[in-house]
């Protein structure tokens, strides 16, 4: 997600959305209906309208047919739920500057806000509370299992290269989450990418599904499918016997 900063308002019709849009550092107003759009489109300056086709007293396209009208220049985004064949020549008409059809990917929202303000990034603490963290709850069940051996860990060569790995699964594990907590998607990727490869190969293989699986949902931007992927792969880390693995180091080494 891309966070920015715009030194004016913007403006949305109040449909019971919320965009985390005052979270990523924008000032937002809000109004009930097309009618009341105008009125406060009259009287304020805004950089970008987000106007709901469908609303009660004055539909969003009438809304925006009148604006133009009235000489407003401003950039306004039709957002509906039925985007049919056409549709895109219909707001177009009406003056729109584009659309978003819901269900509202807030990503696409930011991104598209961002080009339009020429939005700088902000501060990475503004976004860190939009998706949480997997809640441990979560993974109460996965955590309950059997300890997580792999199918290599008596290998006489990859023994040590298995036990590396288990050392080192809650860092990565932490990275995952800081990516994810920055909505890093391209790290996210990255990393999943990695341990969909590093688990398999070591005979870890319950991990080979769920990291294929956020490396998928990391390129497709899908938050809550990566975050039930997280939430699946730290439930298999806390499986992993650290302390054993640590321990059967030391004791080779010694």
């Amino acid at each position: 997600m891309l966070a920015f900063r715009s030194e004016h308002a913007h403006l949305r019709p109040k449909a019971g959305w919320n965009f985390g849009l005052e979270e990523a550092g924008l000032r937002v107003s809000e109004a009930e209906n097309g009618s009341a759009a105008i009125h406060k489109a009259g009287k304020e300056c805004f950089d970008v309208i987000l106007m709901d086709v469908q609303m009660p007293v004055m539909d969003g396209l009438t809304a925006t047919r009148r604006l133009r009208e009235a000489g407003q220049q401003v950039p306004i985004i039709a957002l509906t739920a039925h985007a049919m064949k056409g549709f895109e020549r219909t707001v177009l008409e009406a003056g729109c500057t584009g659309y978003l059809t819901k269900p509202i990917d807030v990503d696409k929202v930011l991104a598209l806000l961002a080009r339009l303000l020429n939005g700088t990034p902000a501060s990475t603490l503004m976004v860190t509370n939009v998706f949480p963290l997997p809640n441990r709850d979560q993974r109460v069940k996965a955590a309950e299992k059997a300890p997580l051996v792999s199918r290599l860990a008596d290998h006489p060569r990859l023994g040590a290269v298995v036990r590396r790995f288990v050392q080192r699964m809650p860092e990565d594990l932490e990275a995952i989450q800081q990516a994810w907590r920055l909505q890093d998607y391209g790290t996210l990727a990255a990393l999943a990418h990695k341990l969909k490869g590093a688990g398999g190969t070591l005979g870890f293989d319950e991990f080979t599904e769920p990291a294929s699986a956020l490396e998928r949902f990391a390129n497709e931007r899908n938050g809550p499918g990566a975050q039930d992927a997280i939430a699946e792969i730290a439930g298999l880390v806390e499986r992993l016997d650290v302390q054993g693995a640590r321990h059967a180091s030391e004791v080779q080494i010694a």
